[in-house]
């Protein structure tokens, strides 16, 4: 398990401790949604992700749960034990659900498997902002400095990280529509040119 995603910029995303990655066989319907969404974004948004769009677990993944829009926010349970990820049976018997697990464990898998890339927000030409995917400036003094970075700034910063498909995800991608296009399950889908 990768404990670091290695992006263009000195900043790092951060995989959390404990997570169990999950094989690509394994993938079911929650993998191939995301895969499908983060293409959307990649198209239409710069690579930046709506937090609230995503199941995420506000125990593993806090930076992530705190950009969410305020009124998504529920901490009275916690997202990765209600809605565990959706994961597809195995022979041996193994679960169809992975608990404590969320879409945030699930974009890891897929930078695991080289099908995307996290890129951290880069500083501006004169090292005074960090800016977003659209190139527009994190400016405010709730946003960290590009002068002075620590491990608090990469958490901070990790809810505008730009993401996208690599050659590799942009084929799995292009044979997932077209499963879907045939009216096909997500998770059913079985990519051939995953290797």
């Amino acid at each position: 398990m990768n404990t670091t995603v290695p992006t263009a910029s000195a900043l790092t995303w951060r995989d959390r401790a404990g997570r169990t990655p999950v094989p690509p066989e394994r993938w079911g319907r929650d993998h191939w949604r995301l895969l499908a969404y983060v293409e959307t974004r990649t198209v239409d948004h710069h690579g930046l992700l709506r937090w609230d769009h995503l199941t995420l677990s506000h125990t593993n993944w806090p930076s992530l749960y705190a950009a969410r829009a305020w009124t998504n926010r529920d901490y009275s349970h916690d997202a990765g034990e209600t809605h565990p990820l959706r994961l597809r049976g195995s022979a041996d018997g193994a679960p169809g659900v992975l608990p404590g697990h969320c879409e945030a464990d699930a974009l890891m898998d897929l930078a695991d498997a080289g099908l995307i890339t996290i890129e951290m927000p880069r500083p501006d030409a004169g090292g005074d902002y960090f800016l977003k995917p659209d190139g527009r400036p994190l400016a405010g003094q709730e946003y960290p400095s590009p002068r002075f970075t620590t491990g608090l700034a990469e958490l901070q910063l990790m809810p505008f990280a730009r993401f996208r498909l690599t050659d590799r995800g942009r084929a799995v991608a292009d044979a997932l529509r077209a499963h879907k296009a045939a009216g096909g399950a997500w998770s059913a889908f079985e990519p051939t040119r995953m290797g």
